[in-house]
């Protein structure tokens, strides 16, 4: 969604909104290695997932000056981080030896089907319902909060 919104609502060209998948990443990059270095426990999921909510509604709730997407897309990113390596050590630690490598191997694949299903639903609300990219973010939080308080209820937090 980053470059429709960098085209549209920062007015930018869609070079530099490839340019702005840099500072996700490198947020990705820092939220893994905090994920390492903290306890990365399965019970920091549902907070990971609602600070990747709260990055969406910054996107749309402050899109200027343009440096402040920066900030958004590192957070967004650190998040992500956060979010992303609790799981994969958890299978890693509880699968027996002989099927670590399937069980990682279904997880990545599951993670690919929704990355995928991730660029359908932005299709939907970009073009099909006319949303703006900016309004995808909000809704996109939303959608995340959700997610979250089911995660909330299913792995209640000491």
């Amino acid at each position: 969604n980053i470059i429709p919104y960098s085209i549209t609502t920062l007015g930018m060209k869609p070079t530099i909104g490839g340019y702005l998948f840099l500072f996700s990443s490198i947020g990705v990059g820092l939220g893994a290695l905090i994920a390492t270095k903290s306890s990365g426990q399965l019970s920091t999921l549902p907070w990971s997932g609602v600070g990747m909510s709260v990055g969406c509604f910054l996107f749309t709730l402050f899109p200027f000056p343009f440096w402040i997407n920066i900030i958004w897309l590192v957070g967004l990113g650190i998040f992500g981080g956060l979010f992303l390596v609790p799981p994969q050590a958890f299978i890693l630690a509880k699968s027996r030896p002989e099927e670590k490598g399937m069980n990682f191997g279904t997880a990545n694949f599951f993670s690919f089907v929704f990355a995928l299903l991730a660029a359908v639903v932005l299709y939907l609300f970009n073009t099909v319902i006319g949303l703006s990219p900016s309004m995808s973010f909000a809704w996109i939080g939303i959608a995340n909060l959700g997610l979250c308080a089911l995660l909330f209820t299913l792995r209640p937090l000491a």
